[in-house]
């Protein structure tokens, strides 16, 4: 534990933003994962940040249990990040759990309004969820039936949104730093 330890998880956590942002999903999984094992109570001041992240890069490699599990320790670890509510939401929504993951998308954007990417990606799940009627997992996308055409959009339509806000948040924490 210690400084050293959080220096480390730092240093990490780093690596792991630069392999996410190469779109090296797998490698950046293994970075955040260690971090995390280094603080395995979550007791540093920022491994709701590392969940959030870890939670993301299991995401973008279609990895939706670990995704959840991961928004979940997040929230549990600091639970007025909004971030890790859209993080949440999409894990559920991707999941076929839409309600939940509308619900979750909601708690973002009353702590964070502008939050656009919650927002497009709560209406993406409102509709689907109008479309099907809630009628489980096999409805949603990629689910265990082939997802109809508009919804495999909705998934693309969902994964441009977050790219393109992730993107102009890095582009102004660039521009902060």
């Amino acid at each position: 534990g210690g400084a050293g330890a959080e220096a480390m998880m730092a240093t990490l956590r780093m690596q792991g933003n630069v392999l996410f942002k190469e779109a090296r999903f797998g490698e950046a999984v293994q970075r955040y994962s260690e971090a995390i094992r280094l603080d395995p109570a979550g007791r540093a001041a920022e491994a709701h940040v590392l969940h959030s992240n870890l939670s993301a890069a299991h995401a973008a490699l279609s990895a939706w249990p670990a995704a959840l599990h991961h928004a979940q320790v997040c929230l549990t670890l600091q639970p007025n990040f909004a971030k890790g509510y859209s993080r949440y939401g999409t894990a559920l929504a991707h999941q076929g759990r839409l309600g939940e993951a509308i619900s979750a998308f909601e708690r973002c954007l009353a702590l964070d309004p502008n939050n656009a990417v919650a927002r497009e990606a709560m209406t993406q799940a409102q509709q689907a969820l109008e479309r099907h009627g809630g009628a489980g997992p096999a409805s949603y996308w990629g689910g265990v039936v082939p997802p109809h055409a508009d919804d495999a959009k909705a998934a693309a339509n969902l994964q441009a949104a977050w790219e393109r806000a992730s993107q102009a948040k890095a582009d102004k924490e660039r521009a902060m730093a």
